[in-house]
């Protein structure tokens, strides 16, 4: 990305944080011009949106984040909020079940890894797919070099084929969530 979009992203976001909307649209706007495509620019600024009431106009940005990246949890769960909101149950069913579709190893709402899926009894997947969150890099690196996770009382047991490489525990402890059909 070029520096100038990037310190665009930077002062929108700040702008946003700041309760200023108008002013991180405006800079979110200006670095998509310039070629900046960052989940997080999208969803502040469908946020930015919203805090200006300009709720098509939201609902839009939301689903369009989600068709750019769409392993980008929290955006599922704004839009889902927002058609309820609106009354437009049938639809915010649909986006919570979209949600759903993807195993996930969460930690709380900053920390947490959306799973590529691979068929099988287990869960056993074959990539992490971004947005990575705020995940350590040593955390990314162990989910990264295992293909199957396997939840126990201690927390995530992480393996690679048949050598278990070690347990995802802490304080709060993973949880493995996983709503999609096995086949």
């Amino acid at each position: 990305m070029k520096p100038k979009g990037e310190a665009l992203v930077a002062r929108g976001a700040a702008h946003f944080n700041a309760g200023r909307p108008r002013e991180a649209l405006a800079d979110f706007s200006a670095a998509f011009r310039l070629g900046v495509d960052r989940a997080d620019a999208r969803y502040f600024s469908a946020h930015a949106r919203l805090s200006l009431w300009e709720l098509p106009e939201a609902l839009a940005a939301f689903a369009a984040l989600i068709r750019a990246f769409p392993a980008h949890l929290p955006a599922y769960l704004d839009l889902a909020s927002l058609l309820h909101r609106e009354g437009r149950l049938l639809d915010a069913a649909r986006t919570l079940r979209a949600c759903l579709a993807r195993p996930v190893v969460f930690w709380d709402w900053s920390r947490f890894a959306v799973l590529k899926r691979r068929p099988g009894p287990d869960l056993s997947y074959g990539a992490v797919e971004p947005p990575f969150s705020l995940l350590e890099a040593r955390l990314l690196s162990r989910l990264k070099g295992a293909d199957r996770a396997v939840t126990t009382p201690a927390g995530l047991e992480l393996w690679k084929g048949p050598k278990r490489l070690g347990l995802l525990g802490g304080s709060p402890a993973p949880v493995l969530l996983d709503f999609t059909p096995s086949f």
